[in-house]
């Protein structure tokens, strides 16, 4: 979208205002004129003269000025740098110094003239964030990245925080002091809309609001840098509460609409929405509490929040938060009703909202096991089935068919699915779709529904031996694991690894993968747990009873849901820091022993065992200490079982015991004794005490002899 067709825009906003002002009742407001794209970087403003959208800034500071700033440096090194955006540079640097300087001078929201310069930097900023929101996939697309990355690094993320903060606070202030008791003289106006400067600050507000919405929508950093280092989802949320308190009050006993009031609402769901999908560092930002508040507005009658506020729950709610959910299924069947909208509507949209947008957030919110079946029975299969069959965009198809994957997981659902008319042999033709994508979303579905059943019949009847270790993970996890791939393949591994994200027909050799695997590495992170994708390998993993070792890879996640279930209480190796690795793929050597070797059964050379030495030197030196044993077979061992009376008991994993299984045991006595004993326990059933002690005795003189 032009620059003047963002003037336009306003224009038409403005008569929608003007329109909307005259209403009754703030449940007639809706979001449709001001949602003309697919983002919603526009929102009403409260103009009281006419904003020139191409006015270019002439007015910055001087040189001397600018060389006085701590943040000068930056402004000099990308100017070198990108000389041919130096002015663009210099002009968007010029109204954040300015901003904050006026910012800065006591009772500055009280005194008009400083106010009204407040306004007229802040729109500037407004002005130029609205080409960056719209530069997405054009030839801008450059410049605003890099003018993105410079207002992150001159530290203009945090200062429009604390900007929006002080704003946010005189407004907030002014509206409970003007209206603490519900209550207003009916001969004079609300100030609060009308005042000059406190219309002046609101207005102001909202245009810094919408400068964090705008950079939100085009760049993920911006958003990692708000979500860590500054407090604006709390702020946002925590106002909105506060907004909605005045609204009531406002509205109901006054008569009056108070315009800017949703406008600012507005805002702030719109920065949680853009942010919420840009990045997994917003979802620590939002406690419990905050989520009720999502839940409050999503089931509101304000159209220009509730879709947003529920999209926004859709990227933020976990398992423990998803009871907020499912105590109101309104939120669901309001989600499946949107998306349907879309769907029927000749543009795909309904109210600013594509069904592309709002098929991705109906996934998100499919991740958790309950909310499947509930959507599944809320019609939400039916409406992405007609979806699939209708869209003529790939990115929109492609949504749609990886939600119906997400709900492919329900085995209520894929009875649903097979039995929609067109739906099996829709995603057939979509396994061989040139956007790879929608071919993997198709492929994925087709096998939960019936590719993985009929597979593992199949299975069944023939016996495979494993014969390699399978490395199953998220995409965002690849740096680490390719370089512990090398590792174990180095030590004589056999290892297989995905590392052209299959998808389509090629899932066919996933599962050959995992069904010739001997033990299967899970790398755990909250993004594993909600890919489909690994969902398919863990669940077939975990069907063919394949030994599964977890390696964490994120901090501060606990495995929860399905992930959960399948990983149970396996104890996991940490992979969380890269500077880590070492230690992990030496504890990873030990707890795999001979399975996936290329050279299972043989000695271990030197150089195999190097990278175990060198992790713990203490490491008891358990092969050369017993020559012969490491070339035991189980048959070997349960001779040796039987010799200290204890085969009986040992019976059922008999046939998975070799020597080097032994000398590994013995090792993990030294080096992590507790979980020694509960090997002891759980793997080789030795619950009796004296049974338990005997062989730890026994497993210790066979090592020294």
């Amino acid at each position: 979208m032009t620059a003047d067709e963002c003037g336009e825009l306003v224009e038409l906003v403005l008569v929608s205002a003007v329109v909307f002002v005259n209403s009754a009742h703030i449940k007639n407001m809706g979001c449709g004129a001001s949602k003309q794209t697919h983002h919603r970087p526009i929102a009403v403003l409260t103009g009281h003269r006419k904003l020139e959208e191409d006015a270019e800034d002439t007015e910055s500071l001087s040189g001397s000025e600018t060389e006085l700033l701590p943040s000068s440096e930056k402004l000099q090194e990308y100017s070198q740098r990108y000389p041919e955006y130096s002015k663009q540079l210099r002009a968007v640097f010029s109204s954040i110094e300015k901003l904050r300087r006026l910012s800065e001078i006591e009772n500055s929201l009280s005194d008009k003239k400083i106010v009204s310069k407040l306004n007229r930097e802040a729109l500037k900023l407004r002005q130029r964030s609205i080409k960056v929101a719209f530069s997405a996939g054009t030839t801008d697309e450059k410049k605003y990245d890099i003018l993105a990355n410079f207002i992150i690094d001159i530290g203009a993320a945090e200062f429009f925080y604390k900007l929006a903060k002080q704003l946010f606070d005189s407004y907030l202030n002014s509206g409970q002091t003007l209206h603490k008791n519900g209550v207003k003289p009916v001969d004079k106006p609300l100030n609060i809309e009308t005042d000059r400067c406190d219309q002046l600050a609101s207005e102001t507000l909202i245009l810094i609001l919408l400068v964090i919405q705008n950079f939100a929508e085009f760049h993920e950093q911006f958003c990692v840098t708000c979500a860590t280092e500054t407090a604006i989802i709390p702020l946002c949320l925590e106002s909105s509460k506060q907004l909605e308190s005045m609204l009531k009050t406002l509205d109901d006993r006054s008569g009056e609409t108070p315009v800017r009031a949703i406008r600012i609402l507005g805002c702030c769901f719109n920065i949680l929405y853009n942010m919420a999908r840009k990045t997994e560092e917003v979802k620590p930002t939002v406690d419990y509490e905050a989520k009720e508040t999502l839940v409050y507005f999503a089931k509101s009658d304000l159209p220009i929040v509730a879709p947003l506020a529920l999209l926004s729950l859709a990227y933020v709610a976990d398992e423990e938060s998803n009871q907020l959910v499912l105590a109101d299924e309104e939120i669901l069947i309001t989600l499946t009703s949107l998306l349907k909208k879309a769907n029927d509507s000749e543009r795909r949209k309904f109210d600013g909202f594509s069904a592309r947008e709002l098929a991705e957030g109906l996934s998100h919110l499919a991740i958790n096991d309950t909310n499947k079946e509930v959507l599944g029975q809320k019609g939400a299969i039916q409406v992405l089935v007609s979806m699939i069959k209708t869209s003529r965009d790939n990115e929109e198809k492609a949504s749609a068919v990886k939600a119906l994957w997400m709900l492919a997981f329900d085995e209520n659902n894929k009875n649903i699915i097979a039995q929609e008319e067109g739906a099996l042999d829709t995603l057939r033709q979509l396994q061989h779709s040139e956007d790879p994508d929608v071919q993997k979303g198709a492929a994925g579905a087709l096998w939960e529904i019936e590719g993985k059943t009929a597979r593992k019949q199949a299975e069944e009847t023939r016996e495979v031996s494993g014969n390699h270790v399978m490395i199953s993970y998220q995409w965002d996890s690849q740096e680490v694991l390719v370089e512990v791939k090398n590792k174990l393949q180095a030590s004589g591994y056999r290892v297989w690894m995905d590392l052209e994200q299959m998808g389509g027909s090629t899932l066919e050799a996933m599962a050959k993968a995992v069904e010739n695997a001997s033990v299967i590495l899970v790398c755990v992170s909250q993004r594993y747990k909600e890919s489909p994708n690994c969902r398919s390998e863990a669940e077939y993993a975990y069907q063919l009873r394949k030994d599964i070792i977890p390696l964490m890879m994120e901090r501060n996640y606990r495995p929860d849901g399905w992930l959960g279930m399948i990983v149970g209480t396996k104890l996991w190796i940490d992979f969380r820091n890269s500077y880590g690795i070492e230690a992990g793929v030496g504890k990873l050597l030990r707890e795999l022993g001979g399975r996936g070797r290329q050279d299972q059964g043989n000695d271990l050379t030197d150089g195999q065992l190097g990278i175990s030495e060198r992790v713990e030197e203490d490491c008891p030196p358990a092969a050369p200490e017993v020559p012969g044993i490491s070339s035991w077979t189980s048959h070997d061992v349960e001779c040796w079982l039987k010799d200290i009376a204890l085969d009986e008991v040992c019976k059922t994993v008999l046939p998975r015991l070799d020597g080097q299984t032994l000398i590994y045991l013995y090792a993990l006595r030294g080096e992590c004794p507790d979980y020694f004993y509960k090997c002891l326990e759980s793997n080789l059933n030795l619950r009796d005490m004296f049974d338990l002690f005997k062989f730890r005795e026994e497993l210790c003189k066979l090592m020294k002899k």
